[in-house]
């Protein structure tokens, strides 16, 4: 298996542009370096440095007790209100209701104000996946295989 920068590069000497992809001198190495010191912040709980956390392979964050979702807003929702038109957690929304208005969508897409359930329009439910055509272009993968040929016995 081939690291997928690998891949990336050899697909840009292909298309000719591998000297740009590869300029001043970056690898694998270097832009995994480059993503990680970018995404770090500092502070007593942050982790080690790039070179640090190879060579100790492993490093485990400080558990800072239970994360609470909209903490700040459960605490104090009028000194915290939500980004939502009233500032609460909304259930009926009057942005969706708008945009249901005015949206022309197309055969059996879904704009609802309210949480509903709304299947896919060409997923599991749609109708044109109960065909036979659809039955084979899902099924029939399996089929064409040699070893699914070789373990089925026909007649």
């Amino acid at each position: 298996r081939r690291p997928a920068w690998d891949v990336a590069a050899d697909v840009a000497d292909r298309l000719g542009v591998g000297e740009r992809f590869r300029a001043a001198g970056a690898d694998a190495r270097s832009i995994d370096r480059w993503r990680f010191e970018r995404a770090r912040v500092d502070g007593d709980d942050a982790p080690p440095s790039f070179d640090e956390l190879g060579a100790r392979g492993l490093w485990r964050a400080p558990y800072q007790g239970p994360r609470v979702a909209y903490e700040k807003f459960r605490a104090d929702p009028e000194a915290h209100p939500l980004s939502t038109p009233s500032g609460k957690i909304e259930i009926y929304s009057e942005r969706l209701a708008d945009l249901a208005r005015h949206l022309d969508l197309g055969p059996g897409q879904v704009v609802h104000p309210l949480p509903v359930y709304a299947p896919e329009t060409e997923g599991w439910e749609s109708p044109s996946t109960h065909s036979a055509s659809a039955r084979w272009r899902a099924s029939g993968w399996w089929w064409r295989t040699t070893a699914a040929r070789s373990s089925w016995r026909c007649g």
